[in-house]
């Protein structure tokens, strides 16, 4: 008796039990773009190949990663901060082409955490171990690293800066020839002008500027 209610019970809820497994099925089915774990170094570069090519990049947190798209389907991705964040991609009709859970982790080898007082500091020791910039360090020895780096950018954007003046000068000095040759106008150190052709010797080609046009 018990086994018969039992086979008259399994009957009656048989069709509810497949539309069921049709609903977990068709559910796997549309969600091809599973969300899939890649790992990635902080400060460092690694390409993604994708097989059609993207419309939409959506990051979850861009402070963690950056993507910047490049030809033949491919995207490189650089790590900014320690966490994880997510990464979603659209293809032309708006449809999920991918969507990547993002691991951004600091590089093991040759690195160096020290912890004192509950504060983080962060070394790179390749082999002589050196300060480096990192979001999770702590907010005080952070802001005077980072100071420090900016500092040292701005010298060198200094000396690029004059180099290229340099440089600009000596093109000017040129290109003065041409100009005189062609009738134009130039200025002396002096602020004398001249407008006719050949009337500066060769020799004092990099005393004059040329005028920008007005």
């Amino acid at each position: 008796m018990l086994f018969i209610n039992l086979l008259s019970c399994i009957k009656k809820h048989a069709a509810q039990v497949s539309l069921a497994v049709l609903c977990v099925m068709s559910t796997i089915i549309i969600t091809p773009a599973m969300a899939e774990t890649l790992r990635i170094e902080v400060n460092k570069a690694s390409i993604l190949k994708l097989t059609q090519t993207p419309m939409t990049i959506i990051i979850g947190n861009p402070a963690l990663a950056d993507v910047t798209p490049q030809e033949n389907n491919i995207l490189v991705l650089v790590g900014k901060a320690s966490g994880r964040t997510n990464i979603i991609i659209l293809d032309e009709a708006g449809d999920v082409m991918h969507n990547y859970d993002i691991a951004v982790q600091e590089e093991q080898n040759g690195n160096l955490t020290l912890y004192k007082a509950g504060k983080q500091w962060s070394y790179s020791c390749a082999p002589y171990c050196e300060r480096v910039i990192n979001p999770n360090d702590d907010a005080e020895a952070f802001a005077g690293n980072f100071g420090q780096v900016m500092s040292k950018m701005g010298q060198m954007s200094n000396a690029a800066a004059e180099a290229a003046a340099t440089v600009d000068s000596d093109v000017g000095g040129i290109s003065y020839g041409a100009a005189n040759a062609a009738g134009g106008s130039v200025v002396a150190n002096n602020g004398a002008q001249s407008g006719a052709a050949g009337n500066t010797p060769v020799e004092e080609l990099q005393t004059f500027t040329i005028l920008p046009p007005q």
